[in-house]
């Protein structure tokens, strides 16, 4: 069976090019210290430097989803707050007619036949 075959990933083909480079390769005639020119911690090492910088679940990504993620909780709890503020202005609203009438007025501006509404707007200094 051929390496080349349509089964066979990029992926796959890359580590086995990886794997008859390091088995032809004489590391020995390199100063390289001994430990680093085992097959394995080589492997090791080059595989970590892959799954950090290269995979598609990166550092870089997973960095960047945990701020997101921390972002959205933050909205969420923001949110749920605003909901509880609401529904306490709504339940004091609907139980009280002089608050109702003050609420209308001032966000509404309505008025009552033959009053005038003025708007007051202060300098911001």
């Amino acid at each position: 069976m051929s390496i080349f075959s349509k089964k066979t990933s990029k992926n796959t083909y890359f580590f086995y090019t990886f794997y008859t480079f390091m088995q032809l390769s004489d590391l020995k005639k390199i100063n390289i210290p001994k430990p680093l020119r085992n097959f394995y911690v080589i492997f090791v090492l080059f595989f970590l430097f892959w799954m950090l910088f290269f995979d598609a679940n990166d550092i870089i990504s997973q960095i960047k989803a945990y701020k997101k993620v921390k972002k959205l909780e933050r909205e969420k709890t923001y949110y749920t707050e605003e909901v509880e503020v609401v529904k306490k202005e709504r339940r004091e609203l609907l139980t009280n007619e002089a608050l109702l009438e003050r609420y209308a007025r001032e966000k509404y501006l309505m008025h009552k036949p033959k009053e005038d509404v003025f708007i007051v707007v202060e300098d911001k200094k």
